[in-house]
């Protein structure tokens, strides 16, 4: 309720702003854009369209979320496939194919996986394999996990009694697995990677001062094999977070996709979201900072591309360690949201034409007729429960 509360505030506190719409014409909006296109309240809110300087062309180039899963990636990929939803999988896919990925120290489940090149570590074998690969920090993490839920660092002590250290909590062998099994995965039904923590490229620092920022590349594989980058942004973390994700207080930042600058930061991607230019905990700027090494982030999210079969639109997250850019994972359920918080909305004139290749084409200039699917969607489907 309290979320709840603290949305109806938010709208309420947007009505008295003298540059925003009257309450009138923000309901009728509201009703248009739902029934009409398929946009969430929050979306409405969350892109700032209830501007008055926002007309109704201004407003189609915002692609609604729930069309974007619905419609969009439905027609896109095939959402079946399940190598970008397992995280050892695809690391497995891109060791054969050179691709730069975090080294893999191994995973932990209830048995041993055919189809993985990794080493499987139990209680028993756990300080042989940390041993082999030199581990003193890693992460573990979910291998079907989200949002950067259940990821965390441990440090590991050879020698102790209680080698483990996850919050600076020391913990042995047993208790590490039952922190895993509580906290990251049930070990009697999924797996958890192990792997080692990427060194971060001193130059991100200012912006990012804890976590690692990942970088999210958007690509477009067309069916004669071309690929198209048609969205860049940053996660950018907060003091003292393990990772850069939005649920973990992380910021997020648009990327000019031919310079490879910062142009605009977002505190949040949810409704209330504000504007900065300076990283709140350093003090650092963050607009105008360009990512190292930019084209080759863009060649390897390209190259990874070509090798995701009957998946054309992925979202690829990328670390910049201080030699090479790392391919994190490909998302081939990303969120639009993301992608729209800046001032722009994603259907862009060269998107739209890279889309109708795939015969996908959105409403332009004028609004479709009211439709009762359409407003459910916006209200009760994807849309709504991701914003």
């Amino acid at each position: 309720m309290g979320s709840l509360n603290n949305k109806i505030a938010c709208v309420i506190s947007e009505t008295k702003k003298k540059d925003n719409k009257s309450i009138f014409n923000i309901l009728m909006d509201l009703f248009n854009y739902c029934s009409r296109q398929g946009l969430s309240p929050g979306e409405y809110f969350t892109y700032g369209l209830q501007s008055k300087i926002a007309s109704t062309s201004y407003c189609l180039d915002y692609m609604p979320n729930s069309v974007h899963f619905k419609e969009h990636l439905a027609t896109l990929n095939n959402l079946s496939l399940d190598i970008l939803e397992d995280k050892l999988l695809f690391k497995n896919l891109m060791q054969k194919e050179n691709i730069p990925t975090p080294v893999t120290i191994g995973y932990a489940g209830p048995k041993k996986r055919s189809n993985l090149d990794f080493e499987l570590i139990t209680p028993h074998t756990i300080h042989k394999i940390l041993s082999a690969h030199n581990a003193t920090d890693f992460i573990v993490k979910p291998s079907n996990g989200t949002h950067g839920k259940g990821i965390y660092h441990v440090k590991y002590c050879q020698g102790e009694a209680n080698p483990f250290y996850i919050n600076k909590k020391p913990l042995g062998t047993s208790d590490l697995f039952e922190f895993l099994t509580k906290n990251c995965e049930s070990l009697n039904k999924g797996n958890i990677l192990f792997e080692h923590i990427a060194s971060r490229n001193e130059t991100l620092k200012n912006i990012s001062p804890d976590a690692s920022p990942n970088i999210r590349i958007i690509t477009l594989k067309l069916p004669n094999g071309d690929i198209h980058i048609t969205s860049a942004s940053m996660r950018l973390g907060r003091a003292n977070s393990v990772t850069s994700n939005a649920s973990s207080g992380g910021m997020l930042a648009k990327i000019d996709i031919k310079s490879g600058s910062i142009v605009k930061c977002r505190t949040t991607s949810y409704m209330g979201g504000k504007f900065i230019s300076i990283h709140p905990d350093t003090l650092c700027p963050i607009i105008g900072v360009e990512i190292p090494n930019w084209n080759d982030v863009l060649s390897i999210c390209k190259k990874s591309a070509t090798v995701i079969e009957s998946m054309n639109s992925v979202g690829w997250d990328v670390l910049i360690d201080n030699t090479t850019p790392i391919i994190i994972e490909g998302n081939g359920q990303w969120c639009m949201v993301s992608e729209q918080l800046f001032g722009q909305g994603y259907l862009t004139p060269k998107n739209r034409e890279l889309l109708k290749v795939y015969g996908l084409e959105f409403p332009n200039g004028i609004m479709p007729k009211p439709s009762l699917a359409k407003l459910k969607l916006a209200l009760f489907g994807s849309g709504a429960n991701n914003v």
